[in-house]
C-alpha cells in the first residue's frame, strides 16, 4: 500500500506505474531496479513501496521484507561480481537526495576504482565515553520501551546536543 507520498517523488511514482524502471524484483514492500545512473554495471536501488524516508519509518514487517530482499539481491549480484557494497543514506548530509528510503546494491569488481572511504577523525577517549553512555542509554530505552520506538522529542534533543557539543570539542582539538 502506498502512504502519503512526497510530490513528484520518482520512488513512489515508479511503484504506481507512473515512471517506467528496469524492474528486477518486487515483494509486497519493496521494489528493486536497476540504477539509472549507475556505479557499477548491475547497481541496484532497492527502495520501499510506502514513502518512507529512513529505515526507522519502516513496520517490522517492513523491516524483515528489506532484509529479505537485501539478501536475495546481494546473493545474485555476488555471483556476478568480486563484492557488493549495501549503502544506506539517511539525509541530506549523507547525500540522500529525495524524501525516500533507497538502499543501493552495488556490484564491485577488481580495479572498479570506485571509493567509499572517509578520512578518519580522531576521537579522545572522553569523547567515546560519551557517545558510548549516550548511545548505549538510549538505545535501552527504546528497548525497554517496544510500543514506543522513538524517544520522545525532549530526550533526543538532549542526545543530539551532547553528540554536538562533542563535536565541536573534537573540532577544537583539532591540528
Amino acid at each position: 500500500m502506498i502512504m502519503a507520498e512526497e510530490p513528484q517523488c520518482p520512488y513512489c511514482l515508479i511503484c504506481q506505474g507512473k515512471i517506467p524502471a528496469n524492474i528486477i524484483y518486487e515483494d509486497p514492500s519493496f521494489t528493486a531496479a536497476l540504477e539509472i545512473k549507475p556505479a557499477n554495471a548491475g547497481h541496484v536501488v532497492l527502495f520501499p513501496k510506502s514513502h518512507s524516508k529512513t529505515v526507522s519509518d519502516l513496520s517490522a514487517k517492513e523491516l524483515e521484507h528489506l532484509s529479505q530482499a537485501i539478501s536475495k539481491i546481494s546473493s545474485v549480484l555476488q555471483k556476478l561480481s568480486s563484492g557488493v557494497n549495501v549503502l544506506i543514506s539517511e539525509g541530506e548530509a549523507a547525500g540522500q537526495v529525495f524524501n525516500h528510503l533507497t538502499i543501493n546494491i552495488i556490484p564491485r569488481f577488481e580495479n572498479d576504482n570506485l571509493v567509499f572511504a572517509w578520512q578518519p577523525k580522531p576521537v579522545t577517549e572522553e569523547q567515546t565515553s560519551q557517545l558510548k553512555k549516550v548511545l548505549s542509554d538510549s538505545l535501552k530505552a527504546m528497548i525497554k520501551k517496544p510500543e514506543e520506538p522513538k524517544l520522545p522529542e525532549a530526550d533526543l534533543e538532549k542526545i543530539k546536543s551532547k553528540i554536538e557539543a562533542s563535536l565541536e570539542k573534537l573540532k577544537k582539538r583539532r591540528p
